[in-house]
Formats: C-alpha cells, structure tokens, sequence
C-alpha cells in the first residue's frame, strides 16, 4: 500500500522540555487566537486549552503536532465492533489508555457504529462509495488530510487510520447549523500544519470557532449526545462545571503516547 503523501512538519524528536518550541508555539498560538483561555502542555507535542466566550460558553481544544515523537493517533470502535452497543467516551478511552479522545462519526440507518469510511491499525473496515461525507486519513508517520476520501478513488493514499464525521465547516451543508447542540470539530491548523480537537459542550457557530483557529481544512465530528471529549480520562466539560454526560459513542479518535 503506497504512501500517504501531504506536507508536513517535521520537527524536532525528544519528550517535551520548559523549553519546547513545538508545545511553546502551539500554546501561543491558541492564546494568541483565544484571549484568555488557560492553556498547559498535555504530553510530547500536545497542548490543552480551556476557554470561555463573550456568551459564556466553554470551549476545549486539543492541539497536536502530529510529527512529534511520542505522538500515536489511533482510531477506536466503541466495544471494538461495528455492531452492538454504543460505548461512552471515557470507558472507550480508559480501555485503550488513551492520554486523550474526541468523539468522531455517527450511526447510519444499518445499525453500524460509524456511518462512513473507517480504518482500523491498516485493515479498511468500511468504505462507502461515493464517500459523501468528510473524513480525517492518518498515515503510518501520522501526516494527515481531511476531505472525501477512498481507497478506490485515491489509491496513492496510505489508509492507517480513518474516521468519518458529518460535514464540512463552511460548506453550506443544510444541516450544518448546530445551535446550541455539543458538537465536536477536527481540523489543520495552518501555521503550523498541526491537529486541532475542538469541543464545544455548550454549542454555538462553528464557522467563527474555526475563523478563530485559524483552521485550514475543518469538519463537524459529531453533534448532540454523541459529541464528547476525554482528557486524562476525565470528561472535560464535567471537569468545568457543566453537566454534561460524556456522550455515548461508536466511534473516536485516541491520542496516545508512545513507550519509546
């Protein structure tokens, strides 16, 4: 199977430093682009933000430079099946030792647990075709793309992990508007071609989250109930005071670390 070919970043090998210019940078920037947040380091080349907007609502971003060493992305199944039970975020990512999670992807009419394209350690699991919905495509040295994606239509890609989420931010998707709905959202940051995980426990737009981030490529992971986020095994909304449930999900995407 050929390569996943993108541009990325590759930076220094090492565990994270006081003097870490990867984390550093990734800090300033999302302080940069969102006054007053309490930003810290989450693990090699992870930084978490928490934040509040003018309206008072939470938002908690998790930024990745993927091309770190230490970094492992890996995509999970609730209860590892397509079929059967959902599973909540945080026993999903207790199980896999994830040092963090976000919800990603949606039940389809068939009772799958994930409604699109999804690839688990290599092995391709689900691919409709045509691919109508947005997917995030991780590569063995953890570049990665979002867009309409599969193996049939783009064999030069190196399919290692793959999640399906809802739609595109800033497509004109009729759905697309979330209220005040959770939604979870995954996308590049330019500057510095790095990973954001963005939750939004208490809704609201997308589009300017994204316009904030200054995010490149961006898509909805899910949205309502489904739409979660685990950090160090701890719902991160419960953790700010709101009471919201974890989210019962089918699928997500696991940040972990390396014992190397």
């Amino acid at each position: 199977m050929k390569r996943l070919i993108f541009t990325a970043v590759v930076l220094c090998s090492g565990c994270i430093t006081a003097g870490d210019f990867s984390a550093n940078s990734l800090m300033t920037d999302i302080e940069f682009a969102l006054p007053g947040s309490r930003v810290g380091r989450l693990g090699p080349g992870a930084v978490q933000a928490d934040w509040r907007d003018e309206d008072r609502r939470w938002l908690h971003v998790v930024a990745i430079e993927t091309q770190r060493s230490g970094i492992v992305l890996k995509a999970a199944l609730a209860n590892d099946r397509f079929r059967g039970r959902m599973e909540t975020l945080d026993s999903l990512s207790g199980r896999k030792g994830a040092l963090a999670a976000i919800s990603v992807g949606y039940p389809d009419k068939r009772g799958l647990v994930t409604g699109g394209l999804t690839v688990l350690d290599r092995a391709v699991q689900l691919a409709p075709n045509p691919p109508k919905r947005p997917s995030i495509v991780i590569g063995r040295d953890y570049a990665f793309a979002i867009g309409n994606f599969h193996p049939d239509l783009n064999p030069d890609i190196d399919y290692d992990e793959a999640l399906t989420g809802l739609w595109s931010v800033g497509s004109g998707h009729p759905v697309a508007p979330v209220g005040e709905r959770p939604w979870t959202m995954i996308c590049r940051a330019s500057k510095r071609d790095a990973m954001l995980w963005i939750f939004a426990p208490d809704g609201g737009p997308a589009e300017s989250v994204a316009s904030k981030l200054k995010c490149g490529d961006a898509f909805i992971g899910s949205v309502g109930e489904l739409a979660g986020m685990v950090v160090k095994g701890k719902n991160v909304a419960t953790e700010r005071g709101l009471r919201r449930s974890v989210g019962q999900v089918g699928s997500a995407l696991l940040l972990l670390q390396s014992k190397s």
